[in-house]
């Protein structure tokens, strides 16, 4: 909303415009996942409702639809949305951010979030979120790079990787040469066996979370 209707050149242009203050910080999944105390409590809307809706049924024994993207324009929620997923992946439900996003949800639709809470939270299913972001080389290094953080904890999840996995994946991210995509695709199919095998619920070998 503009501030006055009178422009002067020495003053800057945040002079005359006022931002919510929850546009004022962006939100970086991979950044964030460690530390939620400065990020807003999430706003859903009827599309966030629709996503929540898919990622519940996906985790269905019987769902075939396992893979999907989100696409929308700069500043939408597609971040803060993957942020809450990758939390909610991990089983990190007791994060005071999530309780707060989660009594939000309760207000503005109950009927979700019980379906929430009955598909995923009681029944305890856990993944293991691989989040990749942008950044600059090959997207097989990125796939690499997020799959390494997947292990170190940084995205809510460890201990899980098995040490020839770990030593795999150290290899591939020593080469200094591009890396074949069919090495990235046995690693992580290696993760996901080792994801299986250190869970006891069947839920967490049904594959990784990749936000982009």
């Amino acid at each position: 909303m503009p501030k006055s209707n009178v422009v002067s050149m020495n003053r800057p242009l945040s002079a005359y415009f006022d931002v919510e203050s929850r546009f004022v910080r962006s939100v970086n999944p991979s950044f964030d996942i460690a530390d939620t105390a400065d990020v807003p409590t999430y706003t859903f809307g009827p599309k966030s409702y629709t996503l929540l809706e898919h990622w519940i049924d996906s985790t269905e024994p019987k769902a075939r639809d396992r893979a999907w993207f989100v696409v929308a324009p700069y500043g939408s929620g597609k971040s803060i949305f993957a942020l809450f997923a990758t939390i909610g992946f991990s089983k990190g439900w007791d994060d005071p951010w999530m309780r707060r996003c989660r009594e939000r949800l309760q207000a503005e639709s109950p009927e979700v979030e019980a379906r929430l809470d009955d598909g995923i939270v009681q029944a305890g299913k856990s993944y293991v979120p691989v989040l990749v972001h942008g950044q600059r080389g090959s997207i097989e290094r990125g796939l690499l790079h997020g799959l390494r953080r997947a292990m170190s904890g940084d995205t809510g999840t460890k201990g899980w990787a098995r040490r020839p996995t770990q030593a795999k994946l150290k290899r591939l991210l020593d080469f200094e040469d591009d890396v074949r995509a069919g090495d990235v695709v046995e690693v992580f199919q290696d993760a996901l066996a080792d994801a299986g095998r250190k869970s006891s619920s069947p839920w967490c070998n049904r594959g990784f979370l990749r936000f982009q």
